[in-house]
Parts: C-alpha cells; structure tokens; sequence
C-alpha cells in the first residue's frame, strides 16, 4: 500500500471518537448503546462514527472529516 493510501486509513482512525470505539471493540463486540454509555456519546453520534470508520478510505474514499474540525482541501 503506497504512502498516500496509508495516510487515508490513519485519518480514517484520527478522530478521538473513532479510535475510542476501535479501542473499546478490540475487546470484543457491543451494541452501540454499550459504546455510547461507555463513552459519554449519543448513539447518533456513535453510528456516525462507525459509518466514517468503515468507508473504505484505502481504495480511494474519502476521508471523513472530524466533528467539530475545519474541513481542509485535497
């Protein structure tokens, strides 16, 4: 996988929210209302996550854009 291609997974995982989810599902599995309790986070917002997380950023996605972060050009 070429640099470019790496960078887009990794921001893919960059938002605080999403590597927290990946964090607590490395564990094993659970339902978004587990992850939104144990997270402080609305479950809108925890699918929000997942729907970003699980683009498929290394095959040319793009790459979502944090909440509450500036959109930056490409």
């Amino acid at each position: 996988m070429d640099v470019s291609k790496r960078a887009r997974v990794h921001a893919a995982l960059g938002d605080p929210g999403r590597l927290a989810i990946v964090d607590l599902l490395t564990a094993g599995d659970a339902a978004p209302g587990e992850l939104g309790a144990a997270l402080g986070l609305p479950t809108n917002l925890i699918a929000h996550h997942v729907t970003c997380s699980s683009r498929p950023v290394w095959s040319g996605g793009t790459v979502p854009t944090p909440i509450g972060a500036e959109p930056t050009s490409s």
